[in-house]
C-alpha cells in the first residue's frame, strides 16, 4: 500500500507488519483452539516512504514479514503479511494435516466434519455488520478462544 490506511493518531503508519496479524492467525488458532507456543520470523525492507525508519513511530523498517510459528498442539503455521507487495491481496487461511485440508474446500480423509456454516445475521444486526466486518469471525461469533471448544483436538498430546 503506497498510503497507509486512515487511523486514530496515526496508529498504523509505519506499523511492523506481524504486530496486527489477526485475520491471518486467526485461521489456526480457530480451528486448533491452542495458541502459538515460539515464532521465528524474518522481514524485507520496504521501499515504501513512510515503511522507512525515520518516518514512523515504531522505526520499523519493514513492510513484508513471513512468520513461522511452532504451535501448542505440536504443528506448525507459517503466516505473511505483506503491504507493500503489488497484486492478489486479502486473507485466506489455509490448514493442512496429515488427515486432510481444507482452501476453499475440505479434501482427505475425515468424514465427520463439524458445521461451518456461519450462521445468517438477524435484520437487527444487518445494520452493524459493517463494523464487525473488520473483526475475525471466530472472535465476534464465539468469544475469546479461551472460552470455547475447538473444532477439531490433535491426537497427539
Amino acid at each position: 500500500m503506497q498510503e497507509p490506511i486512515p487511523s486514530f493518531r496515526n496508529w498504523r503508519v509505519g506499523l511492523p507488519p506481524q504486530w496486527y496479524p489477526t485475520h491471518s492467525n486467526a485461521y489456526h488458532l480457530g480451528v486448533s483452539g491452542g495458541s502459538f507456543t515460539s515464532v521465528s520470523c524474518l522481514g524485507m525492507p520496504s521501499r515504501i516512504p513512510h515503511l522507512q525508519p525515520a518516518n514512523n513511530r515504531y522505526q520499523n523498517p519493514f513492510g513484508t514479514e513471513i512468520a513461522l510459528f511452532r504451535a501448542s498442539e505440536g504443528g506448525t503455521s507459517r503466516m505473511a503479511v505483506s503491504w507493500d507487495t503489488p497484486g492478489d491481496e486479502g486473507e485466506r487461511g489455509r490448514v493442512r494435516g496429515q488427515r486432510g485440508a481444507y482452501h476453499n474446500t475440505y479434501q482427505g480423509l475425515e468424514k465427520k466434519l463439524p458445521n461451518t456454516k456461519r450462521p445468517p445475521l438477524r435484520p437487527a444486526s444487518r445494520r452493524w455488520a459493517w463494523r464487525l466486518a473488520r473483526l475475525p469471525h471466530e472472535r465476534v461469533r464465539h468469544g475469546h478462544p479461551a472460552e470455547r471448544k475447538p473444532l477439531w483436538t490433535s491426537p497427539w498430546p
